[in-house]
């Protein structure tokens, strides 16, 4: 018989929270001279990847980030940029409302890329989870293996235990890999029937 399912993994960025419209994206784009779409090309850059891991303060991580964008923002389209990237993508009610479902059926976890200021972010929804990993404050990042591992010992689970959700295909594939069952986050409703076929919501 498989081990029982008695953890759930979830991501923050693209799982909980949505993009905001692509009008006001493009907008910024267009104001900052980059294509469609390159706005957010630097969360790929050796720059996010220093201030994902804590070794890049906020202000050197954003105003390297700014310096290369083909027209500089001045300090208020700056601030703007910042606030339309990482404080104004809204929380999905629907996983709120999977997370206190879930609750006492399974260990729930937060493994996410992120920047510390991403703890306030979470904080309205953090005492649903019993753990949260956040790579800036333990200087790793998906998708490298410990950092998958240390998520699943603070939830004492074993990987073949958990299910890992997260919207970036290489991060779904890592946690596969070191055998975590695995779900590629697309909508609510696909991932809570997911969920429940393996048995983690009963009758909600």
């Amino acid at each position: 018989m498989p081990p029982r399912t008695r953890a759930v993994i979830f991501d923050w960025g693209g799982v909980f929270t949505r993009r905001p419209p692509g009008a006001s994206r493009r907008a910024f784009e267009r104001r900052l001279g980059v294509a469609s779409g390159g706005l957010e090309s630097f969360f790929s850059q050796e720059a996010w990847v220093l201030f994902s891991t804590g070794r890049k303060t906020q202000v050197d991580f954003w105003t390297q980030v700014c310096a290369g964008y083909p027209v500089p923002p001045d300090a208020a389209t700056a601030s703007a940029l910042w606030a339309h990237i990482f404080e104004a993508p809204k929380v999905r009610p629907q996983l709120v409302e999977l997370l206190h479902h879930l609750r006492g059926r399974a260990r729930l976890g937060l493994l996410s890329n992120a920047g510390p200021d991403l703890r306030e972010l979470v904080a309205p929804v953090a005492g649903l989870f019993d753990h949260i990993v956040i790579s800036a404050e333990v200087g790793l990042r998906k998708p490298e293996p410990e950092i998958y591992r240390l998520a699943l010992e603070q939830l004492g689970v074993e990987p073949a235990e958990a299910v890992f959700v997260d919207d970036r295909p290489r991060n779904v594939d890592a946690a596969r890999i070191l055998g975590l069952h695995t779900h590629r986050f697309v909508t609510p409703g696909r991932l809570k029937l997911a969920l429940a076929r393996r048995g983690l919501l009963g009758d909600t």
